[in-house]
């Protein structure tokens, strides 16, 4: 709690407080100031954000809800408390999927991570929570009051999205979005690098804000899949007619198999059937086979058994034998060990008895040396005792000597110490001198050094100030010639702005122009269809004739048999030339009447000779094919002449042969031969008449068809009777064959008109294309050429500063020079006066140095007189101490020999009783030594016997082991031949198991199922059987390759077939479908883009002159002839200032343009919130004001979110939330009452 702040001031006073209270550390600080700041008295979005949740995400550890309240809000705080990461969270739980627009790496950086205070999380959730506000959201969602979207991130890489807590989909969550109008990447979030991108980017980028505003950012989502999935489609349907083509061959194929696999099951089953006989015949021959091995291997195995009895009675023979030699080896053994002891104890008492007799020996001789060692040991005690008593003393006198010389050491010793301090006071003064002198000289080589310094120095500023007038010099000249360059920039400028402004008007001639070609293309088009049109109804029709006329359906039975067997190459019947209607070319007035007169003649068959007529209907006879006329040619050209007619006609009648087109005598006389008695008459009545008068006996028929036959007899009516027009389908048939190769040729010429449009549209393009290119460059140029006269126009006043600067510097130069001078003047005087003092200072010092030497001399000569002193009396206490360590060492000498005395005597006496001990132990063993070699004699005798035992027992275990080997022989010569015919039962059973094993591999066929049943086979019919195996196995051979699964395959292929097929025709409506669809979508793009662009354009230049007064600015499209792919530009100019590219604007202004851009989209849109992070970052007070004034009209139709550290900003919000850190690296939030 803040207690006693008035209201009035709480915005800059909790800015302040939050700054000072909390700089690093704090909270999330919600006020509410409902009272003074309450402005939303206008419209209220469609959707309002009422909260957000947030846990575990970037710097907030803890679950933090944050509550928005309509109107405008701002989030403040010090930089690096995390006011950006609630706008991170937004945008994230929109589903947000690109980490660098997250501020990270790799996802899972959003997860709070630990800080010095906090552990990390496992888990990052943000739920955000939306209110209908009066109306009904979008979908199916409509229903709902609050929809709450959430999304889950663990560390593993799992994510959970939800909607009302209902599980579900990025792509559902995106679309909700999308239908409320926000999204992580709309307008409704505007970041300050996103303000400095929105001014630089493409016209295309630029164009999906207005997209957004449209609403048809979804459609373009789903025209792009419509169009990857027609994409798709059409790769399917490739690969289906592939399939379906491959497919096709494939059951072409495998038909053609199916045969000759069913032909080959029979051979095959032939074979079988031969093979299992042939197989039970091996098998019972094999079977009786193994009988007589098996009896005869039992016969062998008796003799086996008793040849093993007998070699197992010698072999326990042997081993009684062997077990009675082990036995005597053993007590043999046992002898032989009792004779080696007995004469190894021998040997050993024999040595014992060298030992001791050695061993008196040795103490004799030791007994006779300790008595001679006493006797020298006594002599030398006496000389020892005599050399003591002269050191003791030769030692008195010395100690007399040194007392006399340590009082001589002393006296000396006070002389010198006198010496050495008169020495140490005249050196003491002579190094002070010696001092004062240095310091002298350091001063005079100080002031030596500042002189040639200052000497230097002002070589140096002489030069420099050489160098800067050249250099002045030098910037004037440049002055000049940037003058010069920039008016002629200027120049070449104002030519490259009339250059583009020709282009500018010649694109727009060349727009119009190609606009004018595309319409005529469009209208050739049409044409082209139409007449493709034209062509397929003609050919639909032209086709129907053709088939009618080739199906013959109109002709009688026996004469359409007779043209659809001579089309036959076994035709036999004779010459067949065609029916009477091919002969004929009436026009079309007049093929009623021709029909009429002509009747069933007109489809009598023409044949050559009158024998092939016979012929034919011979044929027709035997094939019961039915009844037909036949007209021998050869009789019409045996006439003498045309049939006669009255020679004067009345001109109402025409003989019906002249209005028959003649084209050659062959016609002409197959005319005359059914026509000549024909007459052509208007009416029933005229013929009627001129049968009367001239008593014409012939057939009258008039134009319409009606006939009076040469008996009277009068035919007509209406129609055909509902019959089949021969002549008119002939007729029909040429003139659509006429016209459609008059449509053909038309089409023809259209489609090179349409060549020629289409080069001149492509020309118009490419032209086009080339002046947008060009006028691309020239605007690059223009801009360079801008940018160049600028940067001239700064170098010319860098110089004339430069210049100035210049000017300043010679001045102080001069000065400092004239300083120098005087500087080094002093430092000259200085320097004489310094000298002065070093040579009065040198010829002290000489004199201290003289009086030192003196007295140093006189020391040196008394301490060397000392030293010689005190090197006598170190010798003599040497030689003291030297003699009392002799008298020790012959002191402890004596006492020494004497202990050695007592030794040799106490050893004497030892050995004398040693030699006593030791000769009685040599007579024991002299006496023990003859038992034993009796010992020795008598177990030679056992030995001797136990080996004769031993040889005798060797004897006959060697004649047993004889008759073993010959039993063995012959239990193995019957064990091998077991083996062998044991082998051969294996061996016959083996052939049996396989020759089983092979047909039921190769049959499935047990055949110990089949023996029962099978009669042997005789020698004749088994070799019959082999021969016709043999036969068939060849034929099989012969077949080749064969697919045995032909015939299923084949109808798996059959219905495969028709599967693709039908799965063809319904990609072909899939297509058509997605077709029509993205044709809706491109109809309802371009008209909602066109309206939005107009309606934002139009607010684009209201909104502009309202941020800069005195400019203007508007949105243009950079291909309105493509409103589906178009971008948009944007053309602004800044008071005061010519028009100029965008990225040549300074920050504020970016963000001004940026700002007034999305507030005209604002204008025509709403969107239901606007979060502004920092845009006002590079803005001064007063365009903030502009910029928040625009802001508080905008925000009575959609909430208003800042983030801001500018404080009149936050003087605008109706609510701020203040953002830091109370622990480090956390974010908390908590509510502060400021009344």
């Amino acid at each position: 709690m803040l207690p006693g702040k008035p209201q009035y001031l709480v915005p800059g006073l909790f800015f302040a407080t939050l700054y000072s209270v909390f700089p690093l550390h704090g909270c999330l600080i919600l006020i509410n100031f409902r009272e003074r700041f309450n402005r939303n008295s206008g419209r209220c979005p469609a959707m309002r954000l009422k909260k957000i949740e947030i846990l575990g995400f970037k710097s907030f550890k803890d679950r933090t809800r944050i509550l928005f309240s309509p109107g405008i809000s701002a989030i403040v705080g010090p930089n690096g408390c995390g006011k950006s990461n609630i706008v991170d969270a937004m945008r994230w739980v929109m589903g947000e999927q690109r980490v660098t627009l997250l501020r990270g790496k790799k996802m899972e950086d959003v997860i709070f991570n630990g800080s010095d205070d906090a552990p990390p999380v496992g888990m990052a959730e943000v739920s955000i929570t939306l209110e209908n506000n009066g109306q009904r959201f979008n979908s199916s969602y409509a229903e709902c009051a609050e929809v709450t979207v959430s999304r889950k991130l663990y560390r593993d890489g799992e994510s959970e999205y939800a909607i009302n807590n209902v599980p579900c989909r990025l792509l559902d969550v995106r679309e909700f979005f999308m239908d409320a109008g926000v999204g992580a990447r709309t307008y409704s979030i505007v970041e300050q690098e996103k303000v400095f991108r929105l001014i630089e980017a493409k016209p295309e980028e630029r164009r999906l804000f207005i997209e957004e505003a449209a609403g048809i950012a979804k459609y373009r989502l789903r025209k792009e899949s419509a169009v990857r999935k027609m994409e798709a489609t059409k790769q399917n349907l490739l690969r289906l007619n592939d399939i379906v083509s491959e497919v096709k061959s494939q059951l072409n194929s495998v038909s053609r198999q199916a045969k000759k696999a069913e032909r080959f099951k029979t051979l095959k089953q032939t074979i079988r059937e031969s093979q299992l006989l042939l197989s039970l015949d091996l098998l019972l021959e094999l079977s009786n086979r193994k009988e007589e091995l098996e009896e005869k291997h039992h016969s062998l195995e008796k003799r086996r058994l008793e040849a093993e009895t007998s070699v197992t009675s010698f072999e326990s023979s042997i081993e009684e034998i062997q077990s009675r030699i082990a036995e005597n080896e053993t007590e043999a053994d046992t002898v032989q060990e009792a004779f080696f002891n007995v004469k190894n104890d021998i040997t050993l008492n024999e040595q014992k008895i060298e030992f001791s007799k050695k061993t008196l020996d040795d103490l004799a001789t030791r007994e006779a040396a300790g008595n001679s060692t006493a006797e020298d040991l006594k002599q030398r005690r006496g000389e020892v005792l005599g050399n003591i008593t002269a050191l003791k003393e030769e030692l008195k006198t010395s100690e007399a000597s040194l007392l006399e010389l340590r009082d001589l050491i002393a006296s000396r010793q006070e002389a010198v110490n006198l010496l050495r301090k008169e020495e140490e006071t005249t050196r003491e003064t002579l190094d002070r001198e010696k001092n004062r002198h240095v310091e002298a000289a350091a001063e005079h080589a100080r002031l030596r050094n500042l002189a040639a310094s200052l000497e230097k120095e002002l070589d140096t500023l002489r030069r420099k100030r050489e160098q800067e007038l050249v250099e002045t010099t030098s910037n004037r000249e440049r002055i000049t010639a940037l003058k010069r360059q920039a008016a002629e920039l200027k120049a070449s400028l104002d030519a490259e702005t009339q250059e583009q402004e020709k282009l500018r008007e010649r694109g727009e001639t060349c727009r119009i122009e190609l606009e004018s070609e595309r319409q005529d293309l469009a209208a050739v088009n049409d044409d082209i269809e139409e007449i493709k049109e034209e062509i397929g109804r003609k050919s639909s029709r032209l086709a129907s004739l053709k088939e009618i006329q080739e199906n013959m359906d109109w002709c009688t039975e026996g004469t359409r048999h007779i043209m659809k067997e001579a089309r036959e190459p076994s035709w036999t019947g004779g010459a067949v030339r065609g029916i009477a209607a091919d002969y004929l070319d009436v026009p079309a007035k007049y093929e009623a009447a021709v029909e009429a007169a002509l009747g069933d003649k007109i489809q009598s068959v023409l044949v050559e000779h009158p024998e092939d007529g016979i012929l034919a209907i011979d044929h027709l006879k035997s094939n019961s094919a039915g009844r037909s006329s036949f007209l021998p040619l050869e009789y019409g050209r045996k006439e003498e002449g045309p049939v006669a007619v009255p020679a004067h006609l009345p001109p109402q009648a025409v003989p019906l042969t002249q209005v028959v087109n003649i084209s050659s005598d062959e016609q002409r006389i197959f005319a005359e031969r059914l026509l000549g008695d024909v007459l052509l008459v208007p009416d029933l009545r005229t013929a009627s008449e001129l049968r009367k008068q001239n008593g014409f006996i012939g057939t009258f028929v008039t134009p319409e068809g009606d006939i009076v036959s040469p008996n009277g007899v009068m035919t007509g009516g209406s129609g055909n009777n509902g019959g089949y027009s021969l002549l008119r389908n002939k007729r029909e048939i040429s003139g659509l064959q006429e016209e459609i190769k008059t449509f053909d040729e038309r089409l023809e010429t259209t489609r090179n008109v349409k060549t020629g449009i289409s080069s001149r549209i492509e020309s118009r393009e490419e032209e086009l294309e080339g002046l947008r290119t060009t006028f691309h460059e020239k605007e690059l140029i223009i801009s360079e050429k801008k940018k160049d006269i600028e940067r001239i126009e700064g170098e010319i006043s860098w110089i004339d500063q430069r210049i100035t600067v210049l000017a300043f510097n010679t001045e102080t130069m001069e000065r400092e020079e004239t300083e120098a001078e005087t500087r080094i003047a002093e430092c000259r005087n200085d320097m004489a006066r310094v000298e002065t003092k070093i040579i009065e200072d040198q010829n002290r010092i000489t004199e201290l140095q003289e009086q030192w030497k003196d007295v140093a001399f006189r020391l040196k000569e008394e301490e060397q007189a000392l030293v010689e002193k005190k090197i006598t009396l170190s010798t003599l206490e040497e030689k003291r101490e030297s003699g009392t360590r002799s008298l020790k060492n012959l002191e402890d000498s004596v006492v020494d020999i004497e202990s050695r005395i007592a030794d040799g005597l106490r050893d004497m006496e030892m050995c004398r009783k040693n030699i006593g001990t030791t000769r009685d132990d040599l007579k024991a063993l002299e006496e023990k030594l003859v038992l034993l070699y009796v010992d020795y004699e008598r177990a030679g005798e056992n030995l001797s016997k136990k080996k004769e035992q031993q040889e005798s027992l060797e004897a006959i275990r060697r004649e047993r082991e004889s008759l073993l080997q010959n039993e063995r022989k012959t239990l193995e010569s019957l064990s091998r031949e077991a083996h062998q015919i044991s082998l051969d039962i294996q061996e016959v059973t083996l052939q049996i198991t396989g020759l089983k094993t092979n047909v039921q591999e190769r049959y499935h066929q047990d055949l110990q199922e089949l023996i029962p049943t099978f009669e042997p086979l005789g020698e004749e019919r088994k070799k019959e059987l082999e021969r016709k195996l043999e036969s068939d196995r060849k034929r099989l051979e012969d077949f080749g390759d064969v697919n045995l699964l032909a015939l299923n395959e084949y109808e798996e292929l059959k219905e495969r077939h028709e599967f693709l097929s039908s799965q063809t025709q319904d990609l072909e409506t899939s297509l058509e479908t997605l077709q029509k669809t993205i044709s809706r979508i491109n109809r309802i793009s371009r008209k909602r883009f066109t309206e939005t662009f107009d309606a934002v354009s139009d607010n684009f230049k209201q909104v502009f002159p309202r941020l800069f007064p005195g400019g203007r600015g508007k949105l243009l499209l950079t291909d309105e002839s493509d409103i589906l792919e178009t971008g948009v530009d944007i053309e602004i100019q800044i008071p005061g200032k010519k028009p100029q590219n965008l990225s040549l604007l300074s920050g504020g202004e970016k963000s001004l343009a940026a700002v007034s851009l999305i507030l005209s989209i604002l204008m025509f849109r709403p969107t239901p919130f606007l979060i502004l992070d920092e845009a006002d970052s590079p803005l001064d007070d007063s365009n903030v004001s502009l910029f928040t004034g625009l802001i508080g009209e905008v925000a009575s139709d959609s909430q208003i979110i800042f983030i801001t550290h500018n404080k009149h900003t936050m003087e605008t919000a109706d609510n701020l939330i203040g953002v830091t850190m109370q622990k480090s690296g956390v974010s908390t939030i908590v509510s502060v009452n400021m009344q």
